[in-house]
């Protein structure tokens, strides 16, 4: 939960991967960053051997990681989707597993086959068992090429410092290494830079999430009785929330 940047792209040449790697070490040995390259992964069991290569670099000890891996044309991809395209045994796995999930739901009633009415009040009545029917979607259906090229990284927890880093190293890798790289920052500021802006937005996120824990675990403590329906639980949150949110930061 939280700001996120996501990225996709590619080398201009494939070939550039082992120059990337080597800077980017460099980089994180100077700034202070851990760095693993996919191989190191690969053997401490965070990634399958796929024949990708790159870098991985922790820029904060509350953030996540942020991964420039890349297969053989030199396109940045999701390790964990590669994984799943390139082996179909896994992806039957998990693709078992959502199938499971969606059958369990199903028997008890939260999902149809037909998409559910709009709006809350279609749901309104049904008991919690039941519960408001979500469409089922047809996984069948699942394609996970556009997955592979979708790569991001969350900054939230890891503040301004964070956020400034992920941003500054991505800029660094469209300059020198991929022209074409597309980044899509939450908070603005891979395009505008402007560190007073970034850190309002941060800190708006930051009251919106708090705020929205305080109200959940109020629902939780209460557990009122009255409520049978999820559409009754979903608006008592809402309700909590909006209180949170009205209370001085």
């Amino acid at each position: 939960m939280g700001i996120k940047i996501t990225y996709r792209g590619s080398l201009r040449d494939p070939d550039l991967v082992d120059a990337l790697v080597a800077d980017l070490q460099g980089l994180a040995q100077r700034m202070g960053w851990q760095a693993w390259t996919y191989e190191e992964l690969v053997e401490k069991g965070e990634a399958e051997p796929s024949g990708l290569r790159g870098v991985t670099l922790k820029l904060h000890p509350r953030c996540e990681l942020l991964h420039l891996h890349v297969d053989e044309a030199g396109l940045l991809v999701n390790h964990f989707y590669h994984a799943m395209v390139h082996d179909k045994a896994r992806f039957k796995q998990v693709f078992d597993m959502l199938r499971e999930n969606q059958r369990q739901l199903e028997e008890l009633g939260f999902l149809g086959s037909q998409p559910a009415p709009k709006g809350a009040e279609a749901a309104r009545g049904q008991n919690m068992e039941a519960g408001p029917k979500v469409f089922s979607p047809d996984l069948t259906a699942l394609d996970l090429g556009e997955g592979l090229r979708y790569n991001w990284i969350t900054t939230q927890s890891g503040g301004v410092e964070a956020h400034v880093a992920a941003c500054e190293t991505l800029d660094h890798v469209k300059t020198c290494y991929a022209p074409d790289l597309e980044v899509e920052d939450d908070a603005g500021y891979f395009e505008h830079r402007d560190l007073e802006r970034l850190q309002v937005r941060l800190a708006e996120i930051d009251f919106v999430i708090d705020r929205f824990n305080a109200a959940a675990g109020r629902l939780a403590e209460e557990r009122t009785p009255e409520l049978t329906t999820v559409v009754e639980l979903i608006d008592k949150l809402m309700e909590y929330f909006d209180e949170a949110r009205q209370k001085p930061h």
